[in-house]
């Protein structure tokens, strides 16, 4: 391998050191569960009007509401409420304060109620599902007309089966690799299964396959948030015991299958299987549409390098990597790929030609540089390269602090012009490296 001296120039015997510095710039992410429990007065709604109704008369009117559980108390009967709420003829519903009583314009002698909120605190084990009126069960903010008698009583209806719902349940994937996902539990309750209150939530996740609909495919497989190893179904050992309460689904699709598949739009459906415990019961599944776009790479990049001195050699430097195409860098511009001594070596005989799926740092004698795709690339070897790279924008925030390792991008900080500790997203087309 060529490796090149102080000066620029290649030779056999010396070598262009990459300042190999370390600066502490991230902050290690937490993730914390917040446990809302919601402690509801149960109370009983009831009206009564002596205002000034369209025809000025508004009659009695009550509704009462009972638990409908043995085992809920604190039933509150009050027979008045507010009297102020009464401001003639009302044609906007959700105007109504506090979810009482109204009429409207072209019929001001009926009544309404809108139905209020859950006033009873709600059992261990069970979720509140609506208010039962005759055959029918009403949700808060629906409306029952109010009978001539001008008295009705609400049933709390109750169901004692665990449930959840998850979001996202559409992503849109960018490129080849890990992708985190962060999942939020939008709805939460505990429940009783055969005869046992689950106390949290686990999750499976499952691979499967992405299709253009022209029978191409490219298949994902799943991970974990410390992105030890790609597997088709894992699980997911956060226990999950509150609304809002999140956790990562890591998507894992191989470089080499996203960067050899023909370009267009890739659907699939992304699905897990739920598990209550600690009694370990199977729950619902749920699914998340994925969206990946495969796109046609670009016959001209623009790059801006920056200005630094490294051992001597003044000129402009950056990186790049492109998994899908070779490009050939303009004159003034040549390629070199790092090891493991921190030691960069020239790519190929004259570093002017970027194999696909080789990610390199470029040294030049202008700021700007033109790369210009190739149709094809003459065949280069590379051994020991310890540089990584992305096709699309990637968060390394938590990615590598997991591992107990880092990601390490070319960077100048003060006078200093080297690779740096980096916590955040690198940005798409750039070269990186991972060290302890």
């Amino acid at each position: 391998m060529n490796k090149m001296d102080k000066s620029g120039n290649n030779c056999a015997g010396g070598h262009l050191d990459a300042t190999y510095a370390r600066k502490e710039t991230y902050l290690p992410l937490r993730f914390f569960n917040t446990l809302l429990v919601l402690m509801l007065t149960a109370v009983c709604v009831m009206g009564q009007g002596t205002g000034t109704g369209t025809d000025n008369n508004v009659p009695n009117l009550s509704v009462t509401l009972k638990s409908g559980l043995d085992n809920v108390s604190g039933i509150v009967i009050n027979t008045r409420d507010d009297a102020t709420i009464w401001h003639g003829s009302i044609t906007d519903v959700s105007s109504v304060p506090n979810r009482h009583f109204y009429s409207t314009a072209d019929n001001p002698t009926q009544y309404w109620f809108k139905v209020s909120d859950n006033r009873f605190t709600t059992p261990a084990g069970y979720r509140f599902t609506g208010w039962k009126y005759g055959d029918n069960t009403y949700q808060p903010g629906q409306s029952i007309q109010m009978p001539s008698s001008g008295s009705i009583t609400l049933t709390a209806q109750w169901n004692d089966v665990p449930y959840y719902s998850l979001s996202p349940t559409a992503y849109t994937l960018e490129g080849g690799g890990y992708t985190d996902i962060p999942c939020t539990l939008t709805e939460f309750a505990n429940g009783i299964i055969n005869g046992q209150v689950t106390r949290w939530i686990d999750f499976y996740m499952n691979g499967g396959t992405l299709t253009d609909g022209k029978g191409h495919s490219i298949s994902f497989l799943v991970d974990n948030r410390s992105h030890l190893g790609a597997e088709g179904r894992k699980f997911q050992s956060s226990p999950l015991s509150s609304a809002g309460a999140t956790f990562i689904m890591a998507i894992y699709i191989s470089p080499e299958a996203f960067n050899q598949a023909v370009p267009g739009t890739y659907t699939g459906t992304f699905t897990y299987d739920s598990e209550w415990n600690p009694m370990g019961y199977t729950g619902d599944s749920g699914s998340m549409t994925l969206t990946l776009v495969v796109p046609e790479s670009p016959d001209k990049i623009d790059l801006e390098a920056h200005a630094a001195t490294l051992n001597g050699v003044s000129r402009y430097w950056t990186t790049f990597y492109h998994g899908k195409s070779a490009y050939q860098l303009p004159a003034g511009a040549q390629a070199f790929y790092m090891k493991e001594d921190k030691s960069l070596y020239l790519l190929g005989t004259d570093g002017s030609v970027i194999p696909a799926m080789t990610p390199v740092i470029i040294m030049s004698e202008a700021a700007s540089i033109s790369l210009q795709k190739m149709a094809t690339a003459p065949s280069i070897t590379v051994s020991g390269n310890i540089l990584q790279g992305t096709d699309a924008n990637k968060n390394v925030s938590h990615y590598y602090n997991s591992m107990e390792k880092n990601a390490y991008v070319l960077s100048k900080v003060g006078d200093v012009f080297g690779f740096f500790k980096f916590s955040g997203t690198i940005p798409a087309n750039k070269a990186y490296f991972i060290s302890e």
